[in-house]
């Protein structure tokens, strides 16, 4: 995951892109502060299929708010308006950053996407500022790969899901919980998305999403009221979870 730097980070613009290249990975972040594009430069291949996306949801209450997500949740769907547009915060040589800022109401969301020399990692960080309540955010990462499969990190071991939702059962796993991190691969490539802090996943399809904050009323008004980053890492690689090691990250 970390070899001898062969290169230093460096960050350019590209018409309204910003791009953060270490020779690895090249990653291109728009004035929105989405990443649209992960390119695998070791791999020769793209990594994403679409931009990822910072989404907001009405959180209605169901019978237990704090711990139970309705699955009509996706229902109700609000954009997270740009509250300041992307602009560079570090340039190099160790680490390169992008950083924006996005809001809904009286929230807000900071966003810090950035990357290392000698990584193949792109990390983003977090930091929601939830002033409203009965809203969850999530980051969905659509991952360019051919799978119906998920496989997900759980206590001393992992476990293997369907993305799909075919069945009553597929369809009641609309989120997942999940220690560190959950996969999505194919037989010689795979993309891992990392979240040290967080540990509700969402899979559909090849897309993985990463709850990111929940503003329940009971039994704590306050939940997710003060800042706390939510770290989040995107890891492309070959071979599947196993071979690229995403278990010692």
């Amino acid at each position: 995951v970390r070899p001898a730097p062969s290169q230093p980070v460096k960050v350019t613009t590209d018409k309204d892109e910003y791009v953060l290249d270490n020779g690895i990975l090249r990653v291109r972040v728009d004035r929105s502060g989405d990443i649209v594009s992960i390119y695998d430069v070791e791999s020769s291949r793209e990594a994403l299929k679409s931009k990822t996306r910072l989404v907001a949801y009405e959180n209605a209450p169901g019978w237990a708010d704090a711990w139970d997500i309705e699955k009509s949740y996706r229902d109700y769907q609000l954009d997270l308006e740009v509250r300041e547009d992307a602009s560079i915060v570090e340039e190099g040589p160790v680490r390169a950053t992008v950083r924006s800022m996005r809001g809904l109401l009286k929230s807000s969301v900071e966003v810090r996407v950035s990357l290392v020399t000698g990584e193949r990692l792109v990390r983003v960080t977090l930091r929601p500022n939830m002033r409203d309540r009965e809203y969850m955010v999530k980051l969905w990462v659509p991952v360019d790969v051919n799978t119906d499969r998920a496989t997900y990190d759980i206590p001393f071991g992992v476990i293997e899901r369907p993305t799909t939702s075919n069945t009553p059962w597929e369809a009641a796993k609309f989120e997942v919980p999940a220690l560190r991190w959950a996969d999505v691969s194919e037989d010689d490539y795979g993309v891992s998305v990392i979240a040290i802090t967080r540990h509700g996943f969402s899979a559909n399809g090849s897309e993985l999403g990463v709850t990111i904050a929940r503003t329940p009323m009971f039994p704590d008004p306050t939940t997710d009221y003060e800042p706390a980053d939510a770290l989040v890492a995107i890891y492309p690689h070959q071979g599947d979870w196993k071979t690229s090691m995403t278990h010692r990250i």
